[in-house]
């Protein structure tokens, strides 16, 4: 398995389970609560930065069918592009403040779309990858899941 692929896939499984699906219908534009989209990144945001060191959480975006369309943020009246790298993943993720404003994320395309969340160590890339980093991102990653799943983080992997 390739370290830049190198998920907790496990641990996002609680997390993930309840992804929202962006319905749109044939118009040109949609609009969905970003808070809605961005599943638990309020709650990764306002985690103390000491909490957050060796994780991270990660979205992508794809249409049910075709290509994913354009889509932006809508904030206090402006508007900005999410960009996506080649697998969908959000390479610009909305900030606590943008979050906190009821941002809105704007869909310009097709009839379905959705949103997937996983949880990314934060590692060194080299020949090996040292076990306390590991271990590090492992801990802070369930810490999180517990907080965020509340009394349903016992259920999560571990």
């Amino acid at each position: 398995m390739d370290r830049r692929q190198f998920s907790l896939a496990s641990v996002a499984a609680l997390l993930g389970a309840a992804a929202p699906t962006i319905a749109v219908a044939q118009a040109a534009e949609r609009a969905v609560d970003a808070n809605r989209v961005f599943a638990h990144l309020q709650d990764y945001l306002g985690l103390p930065t000491a909490q957050r060191t060796h994780f991270q959480l990660a979205y992508k975006v794809r249409a049910a069918s075709g290509a994913t369309p354009p889509i932006w943020l809508a904030s206090r009246g402006a508007r900005r592009a999410l960009n996506l790298d080649h697998d969908g993943s959000v390479l610009n993720l909305p900030s606590a403040a943008e979050l906190q404003s009821n941002a809105q994320v704007i869909v310009g395309g097709p009839a379905r779309m959705s949103s997937t969340l996983a949880l990314m160590p934060l590692l060194t890339l080299g020949a090996t990858i040292p076990a306390a980093d590991a271990v590090a991102a492992l801990s802070q990653a369930n810490a999180a899941v517990g907080r965020f799943a509340g009394p349903m983080g016992m259920f999560a992997p571990h």
